[in-house]
C-alpha cells in the first residue's frame, strides 16, 4: 500500500529521471522448460525502451573482483510506472554499447519502489 511518503517522492523521481535520462532497451527473453525432455528454451523476447540515468563508473571503492569489477557501470531507472522489473543476466542496450545486469537492488520511499539502481558489465 502506498504511503504518502510514496505519493510525494515517486512522481519526482519519473519526472527526474525522464528530465535528465537517455533511452535505453532492455530485452526481455521469457523461458520455457519443458519436463520431458529437460530442455530449456527461450520462447520470447520483447524490447522495453526505458529512460535510465546515464550510466557512469562504480564507485572503484565497491569494485572487489568478485562481485563488482573494473569497468562495471551504474544506472538507475524509476519504479513507478515501469514496464519491465529489471533481473540478473537481463540485457541492456545503451548508445550501440550491450550490457548485462549484474546487480538489481530495488530502492524504496516507503513501501513502493522509487527507483532500481542497476550495475551494468559489457
Amino acid at each position: 500500500m502506498s504511503t504518502l511518503l510514496d505519493n510525494k517522492i515517486l512522481p519526482k523521481v519519473l519526472a527526474a529521471i525522464n528530465k535528465v535520462g537517455t533511452n535505453a532497451i532492455f530485452k526481455e527473453t521469457t523461458k520455457t522448460y519443458d519436463p520431458t525432455t529437460g530442455a530449456t528454451s527461450e520462447s520470447v523476447t520483447t524490447n522495453h525502451t526505458i529512460k535510465i540515468v546515464p550510466p557512469a563508473p562504480l564507485n572503484i571503492q565497491l569494485v572487489n573482483g568478485e562481485v563488482y569489477k573494473e569497468g562495471d557501470m551504474v544506472t538507475y531507472i524509476a519504479g513507478s510506472g515501469a514496464v519491465v522489473i529489471p533481473i540478473n543476466g537481463m540485457e541492456v542496450t545503451f548508445d550501440s554499447m550491450k550490457f548485462q545486469i549484474v546487480t538489481a537492488n530495488p530502492l524504496y520511499s516507503g513501501d513502493d519502489i522509487a527507483a532500481w539502481e542497476l550495475v551494468l558489465r559489457r
